[in-house]
């Protein structure tokens, strides 16, 4: 018996495995471990989409690190390609703005202010801190030149800010609490929104605390039409029901074991059935 969930190193496919060596497949030379069922020695290509077509953006080998990434520079203005573009010297350069908390700019006990990286800190500095970490990349942080974070100039026909920068190739990356909208991201990517913005107004009423102490002040929460618009409805709708199950031939009344029960078939039955409705409550139980 075959389990088709557990393999079996000794078996004749993987046997097979083992011994094949492909020398021009797409992903580079194809040969399998000896000691376990999977690719050794994994060379993918990573490409990125230009106006002009893919282009060879960098390599990815199976042990988890990138190399061979490289700029191009035949990139058309204002349409970067979707992935960032890290400079030959191996160095994602980051564009952010100051904006408590996610990005401050901190200074030392005696007053001055540190260099490089180390004059940040905030949300947004400790993200690069383990994102560079994690991919292996040194990082340099410069605060964008113009102090905003993109907007799309109509009369100068660019873009300015952060996604200016990044659009002109003075950056790979920005971080910051950027808002994410429609315009921006018909020319860069964004990652998945970090939290999304609501907003609710609440405006005091002058009189709600002479208001308070009356008794009909449940009745405040609608204007007087709108209760006559409802006791209106309610009659209405009550009044057609009661023709409505005159002429459609419903039963007068429930017979039960120990004779007549339940509701007979006059108004004041509809109109308590009508109310109960409208407030979502059982009408088993009737007045």
């Amino acid at each position: 018996m075959t389990d088709c969930f557990q393999g079996n190193p000794d078996g004749r496919i993987a046997l097979i495995l083992k011994k094949m060596r492909v020398e021009s497949g797409l992903t580079g030379k194809i040969q399998y471990s000896d000691t376990k069922a999977s690719r050794i020695n994994v060379n993918l290509t990573i490409v990125q989409s230009t106006p002009t077509g893919y282009q060879e953006f960098g390599t990815w080998t199976d042990t988890g690190s990138f190399g061979g990434i490289r700029r191009h520079n035949g990139l058309k203005p204002y349409k970067p390609g979707s992935l960032p573009q890290i400079s030959e010297n191996n160095i994602l350069r980051i564009t952010t703005i100051e904006s408590p908390p996610y990005m401050m700019l901190k200074t030392d006990e005696n007053g001055t202010e540190p260099l490089g990286n180390d004059r940040f800190e905030g949300y947004c500095k400790d993200m690069i801190d383990i994102m560079c970490t994690m991919i292996d990349k040194n990082c340099q942080i410069n605060l964008v030149e113009e102090g905003t974070y993109g907007n799309f100039d109509s009369s100068k026909q660019r873009w300015s800010g952060m996604i200016g920068e990044i659009i002109q190739g003075k950056a790979d990356i920005a971080v910051s609490d950027m808002a994410v909208t429609g315009k921006r991201q018909r020319v860069v990517d964004f990652t998945d929104p970090f939290d999304m913005v609501s907003f609710s107004v609440l405006m005091k009423n002058p009189n709600s605390i002479r208001a308070a102490s009356s008794m009909f002040f449940v009745f405040n929460a609608f204007s007087v039409n709108v209760w006559i618009c409802i006791l209106v409805s309610a009659l209405l709708f009550s009044i057609l029901f009661h023709i409505m199950t005159k002429f459609t031939g419903a039963p007068d009344s429930i017979q039960s074991a120990s004779g007549i029960w339940g509701r007979r078939n006059v108004i004041t039955m509809n109109v308590w059935f009508a109310i109960g409705s409208s407030m979502m409550q059982g009408t088993g139980v009737f007045p």
